[in-house]
Order: structure tokens, then C-alpha cells, then sequence
């Protein structure tokens, strides 16, 4: 069983039943929201130190996806990276390609990192900000994930794969996230995520898209539920 890890940014894992044995605790800590300083970058490395890629991560919201990147820096092997998505998280940040943020992390994985080989984005429409680094990213649509072997069949199989899944790819009333939202079902996911499970060497994956804070326990606990069945499937 890998090992479970939550990345407690907002508190919203203290309003949920425990599901990580550990609990890395990031509610004090300025500048994470939607961006991450230089000061918190370094915060955050040192609390990560001791642990390795290898594992279940969840990352609060989808204002802290850019945290993925923080588990990818441990990869010191060529990988592919599969991303659920409802957004590409390729727009150029408006503080500079070296601030992290959550809409510009993946755009960041693909200038910095020299083990990365190629992005796939599962469930986005978006095809905005892609041109420059198109050869190296894959999209593909909601529609094409009905067929999970199709819809990654161009995957080396001998290359390990990371995943990323921010929840705002599923429908609304599958979670209420604090991102717009796609359409995708949580079976049809689920078993995106089995396949590339059997079917390829996975390091790790990570989880994102929990609701506010402040929303309400029905929806705290459909996104508890949600992050339950991922965790079954690993």
C-alpha cells in the first residue's frame, strides 16, 4: 500500500474522516494561495524532505495543484505525466515563469524539469497556451476517456508514469469544487485510473479539488468519498 500523505493547506482535511497516515500541516504558512512565493517554496521542501514521489498525495484545492510539482523535483528518472484536468495549467504566469502557481505549473514542469518527457491532459477542451510546447503534450477530451485503452494507447509502457487528478474534471454533481467544472462521471475516472494502474509502472499520484473550507458537510463528504475510491483503486 503506498503511503498517504496530506498536504493540509486550508483545513479543509481537518473537516473530513482521516484517510492519510500523515498530515503535513501548511494552514499557518503565507503565500500558497493560487501562487507560491520563494519563501514558502523553501517552507514547503523542508517539510517534504523526508518523503519520496512514491505515494497518494492529496493537495487541498485546486488553488494549491502547483504542489504536484513539489513531488515531481523527487523523480530523478525520465516519466510521463498523465493530469486530470478541466484546465490545461498552461497559461504563462503573470509573475514570471519562475513563481509557481496553479494555473501555470504544468507550463513550469515542462521549461524546468529534464526527466519529464511528455504531459497527457485528460477531460480539457482548452487548447490555449499549448503551441510552443505542443510536441510534448497530449489532450485528450472527456469523450475520449469512455475507452480508457484508446484514449492512452500512445503511453510508453516502459516509461513510469505520475498522475494528477484535480477533481474540477468531474461534474458538479459528482463534487463541488471552487473551479469551474467539466462533465466527466467519477466511474468513468475511476476507470481511466485502473487501466493506467495494470497497465503501466505508476510513481505516484496526487490528488486535488477539494471543496472551500466553508462549504457544506454533504459536499465535505461527497469529495471525502471521492478521494476514498481513488484510494481503492491504488
Amino acid at each position: 500500500m503506498m503511503q498517504m500523505i496530506d498536504m493540509n493547506f486550508s483545513g479543509v482535511y481537518e473537516r473530513r474522516e482521516r484517510l492519510a497516515e500523515v498530515m503535513v500541516d501548511l494552514t499557518g504558512l503565507s503565500g500558497t494561495n493560487a501562487y507560491c512565493s520563494d519563501e514558502a517554496v523553501d517552507v514547503i521542501r523542508e517539510k517534504l524532505a523526508q518523503f519520496p514521489a512514491e505515494g497518494i498525495h492529496f493537495l487541498d484545492s485546486g488553488n494549491y495543484h502547483y504542489a504536484t510539482l513539489f513531488w515531481l523535483e523527487k523523480i530523478r528518472t525520465p516519466y510521463q505525466l498523465v493530469v486530470f484536468d478541466h484546465h490545461t495549467d498552461m497559461q504563462p504566469s503573470a509573475w514570471g515563469d519562475e513563481l509557481l502557481s496553479c494555473g501555470s505549473w504544468i507550463r513550469t514542469a515542462l521549461l524546468h524539469d529534464p526527466h519529464l518527457q511528455k504531459v497527457w491532459i485528460a477531460g480539457t477542451q482548452e487548447e490555449a497556451y499549448l503551441s510552443e510546447m505542443r510536441e510534448r503534450i497530449r489532450l485528450i477530451t472527456e469523450s475520449e476517456l469512455s475507452d480508457p485503452e484508446k484514449a492512452f494507447s500512445g503511453l510508453d509502457r516502459e516509461t513510469p508514469v505520475y498522475i494528477s487528478v484535480d477533481k474540477d474534471v468531474l461534474s458538479e454533481k459528482a463534487v463541488d469544487t471552487n473551479w469551474d467544472q467539466g462533465n466527466l462521471q467519477t466511474e468513468v475516472l475511476l476507470d481511466c485510473l485502473r487501466y493506467l494502474f495494470r497497465q503501466h509502472p505508476v510513481i505516484g499520484i496526487d490528488v486535488c479539488g477539494e471543496p472551500d473550507v466553508n462549504a457544506s458537510d454533504t459536499e465535505i463528504k461527497k469529495s471525502e468519498e471521492i478521494d476514498r475510491k481513488i484510494v481503492q483503486v491504488f
